[in-house]
């Protein structure tokens, strides 16, 4: 009678409702548990649906799927563990103060890839997946940053602009000697980042940027064009001067004219640079300043006055000089 009885799947179905359950339920358990337990319960409903299994066949599937849930459910519940992620953490706070060449975009984003993995760390309802999750993201991150952080310094474009500024700086042009002191400074203070062996990216960049300006700045005034519209005027002047009638000697002339010759040999001059055509106008003017005192000097007829007192007492005085001497 027994062996006739119908098999009872009240405790398969019992168990496969709460595994079914189970698996949805967010929790530490690994994808490969997931699969190990969704393996279990396909093996169960397997046994639950065939109309011909047994009672012992059936019996077993439910302990199978009963032990499988203890298996899972032990391993959904563990406590979250967040000892690799903090590991994680701690040492990405130390790489973003280290000094190296990383760039402020590399370190903004490896403190965000820090931000983030701290949000997770202090997430108290944070399941182990999504710790596990932000430890490699960070490992990951810190590997990126501190290979950057750690790579040499490129000082090929500051040596670029040293040199080119070294040859400039000995051209000849219209830049004047405070232009050429202030340039001479950029260069000095860029030879001292390149020659810093410990020197990071970022100083030698901002060297370098330093002395391109520099130089744009220099080059600008040493190219500018001459003016000469000082010295014309001086010129001008003088030529009218020399002309005006006076007590200036001829020796006088003679000088003032070779410095209105040396004036008009520079404004004529179309290489002549801004230093030259500014000193002779600087010459002339002052050749033109002794000129015009001279030739404006009062007329000396003390002499002259001298004379004529005497030829007048010698014209009063009897003696043998004939009437046409004395007329």
């Amino acid at each position: 009678m027994k062996n006739n009885a119908a098999t009872v799947k009240t405790a398969l179905k019992a168990e496969i409702d709460s595994a079914e359950q189970n698996i949805q339920t967010p929790g530490n358990a690994s994808a490969e548990d997931k699969a190990a337990y969704q393996a279990a319960i396909d093996a169960a409903k397997s046994v639950y649906e065939d109309t011909s299994a047994l009672q012992a066949a059936v019996d077993s599937a439910a302990e199978a799927l009963k032990a499988a849930t203890i298996t899972f459910v032990s391993k959904n519940n563990a406590a979250t563990v967040k000892t690799a992620l903090k590991a994680e953490i701690d040492s990405a706070e130390q790489n973003i103060q280290t000094p190296g060449n990383a760039s402020a975009d590399d370190k903004a984003a490896y403190q965000a890839a820090i931000t983030a993995a701290k949000s997770v760390y202090e997430d108290t309802s944070a399941l182990q997946a999504a710790v596990d999750s932000a430890a490699e993201a960070l490992k990951t991150a810190t590997i990126t940053f501190v290979s950057k952080n750690n790579a040499l310094t490129v000082k090929t474009a500051l040596k670029a602009e040293i040199d080119s500024a070294e040859q400039n700086i000995q051209t000849p042009g219209n830049a004047s000697a405070e232009d050429r002191a202030a340039y001479q400074a950029a260069i000095t203070a860029a030879k001292s980042v390149y020659e810093d062996t410990s020197a990071l990216q970022a100083a030698v960049d901002s060297a370098t940027d330093a002395l391109k300006t520099a130089t744009i700045t220099f080059v600008s005034k040493n190219n500018a064009a001459t003016v000469k519209t000082a010295l014309k005027a001086e010129i001008d002047s003088a030529e009218q001067n020399i002309q005006t009638p006076g007590n200036a000697s001829d020796a006088d002339k003679a000088t003032y004219q070779a410095a209105i010759t040396a004036a008009k040999s520079v404004y004529e001059d179309t290489s002549a640079l801004q230093a030259a055509v500014d000193s002779a106008a600087e010459a002339l003017k002052n050749a033109t300043i002794t000129f015009v005192s001279k030739n404006n000097a009062a007329t000396d007829k003390t002499a002259l006055k001298a004379e004529i007192d005497s030829a007048e007492v010698n014209i009063q005085t009897p003696g043998n000089a004939s009437a046409e001497d004395k007329a």
